[in-house]
């Protein structure tokens, strides 16, 4: 399994996350016809598509990838979107796990924007989660 596809399954099947959304996680784009709410993510982003670093924050040796993932919390209202973009958060802070396919050692928000997306009349959060991973 690839790393987008780890980061949708552990988005998408997080009960606070799907409580909210029912299913509706899209990688990069929304679809047409939409219905809200919902989140788009996107990523890895970083240099080269992450960055492989030899050695971890104490200093052993590595071979794992930090990247930024985007989540675009999308809904009909400032309160929702702000729950959602919770939920998020709680979905991935100090997350970490080691699966046969990836391995995410530790997973922290990075940024967190409010705003409005006025050409879809909704409301956005943005949550920048950034990600150790290791896919062997």
């Amino acid at each position: 399994m690839s790393f987008k596809s780890e980061v949708y399954d552990r988005t998408s099947g997080f009960g606070a996350v799907d409580t909210i959304v029912d299913g509706r996680v899209y990688p990069t784009r929304i679809p047409a016809d939409p219905t809200f709410p919902l989140i788009i993510f996107t990523g890895p982003v970083s240099d080269d598509d992450g960055d492989s670093r030899t050695h971890d924050n104490k200093n052993l040796p590595t071979t794992r990838t930090v990247s930024r993932v985007q989540f675009e919390c999308y809904a009909e209202t400032a309160i929702e979107a702000s729950a959602l973009a919770d939920a998020i958060e709680a979905c991935w802070s100090g997350y970490s796990t080691i699966g046969a396919d990836c391995y995410f050692g530790y997973c922290f928000k990075a940024n967190r924007i409010a705003t409005r997306h006025d050409s879809l009349d909704k409301y956005l959060e943005i949550v920048d989660v950034m990600m150790e991973h290791e896919t062997p």
